[in-house]
């Protein structure tokens, strides 16, 4: 999947009346009209799955300040932006494997 990115100008300006013509449209279209070729099937529950998914967890982050040697740091941040949610995998991986202490 290929990931698109637009700033506020290089997207097109739409007018209010485009906006005002575009709602009227969706008042009067009848739902034989709606494409739904990219839409999951309302029977295929598998997509909702993913709330119970444990890799989706988002813990509440907390603000720290840890000295860490620059060769570790370097090699964190040379893999891209997310270093810190890196350096947070590698703990987590760490402390499953350690168990409770």
């Amino acid at each position: 999947m290929r990931t698109v990115k637009y700033s506020d100008t290089s997207l097109p300006k739409v007018s209010e009346k485009d906006w005002m013509e575009l709602g009227e449209r969706a008042k009067r279209i009848s739902d034989d009209e709606i494409d739904y070729s990219d839409a999951p099937a309302t029977e295929d529950f598998s997509a909702f799955k993913r709330w119970n998914d444990p890799t989706l967890f988002r813990p509440i982050k907390q603000d720290i300040h840890i000295k860490i040697d620059a060769d570790i740091l370097a090699w964190l941040k040379s893999g891209g932006k997310a270093y810190q949610t890196r350096i947070n995998a590698i703990l987590r991986n760490a402390m499953s494997a350690v168990g409770s202490v």
